[in-house]
């Protein structure tokens, strides 16, 4: 008896399944997570993207603008309405 090997493309879906990295030629801003691959200068990049990261961005001090001699700027003309609103 002849073992008859499984249809091409049900052996491509298995192997797709199992496989680590997928291709995703543009993939968008919040797709990718965890463990990635990048094409970089003609070969492959491994990098880590995590889903959130806290930053201290630092402490800036300033004046207030209460103190500013200037007046503030009207609104723009559209912000205003129609007239009779």
């Amino acid at each position: 008896m002849v073992a008859h090997p499984q249809h091409p493309q049900i052996r491509t879906c298995d192997w797709v399944s199992q496989a680590r990295w997928k291709l995703l030629p543009k993939p968008t801003l919040g797709e990718l997570s965890g463990d990635v691959r990048v094409w970089r200068d003609k070969t492959f990049t491994e990098l880590a993207i995590e889903d959130r990261r806290d930053v201290d961005l630092g402490v800036v001090e300033t004046q207030s603008a209460d103190g500013l001699d200037i007046a503030p700027p009207l609104p723009a003309v559209d912000a205003i309405g129609p007239a009779g609103a």
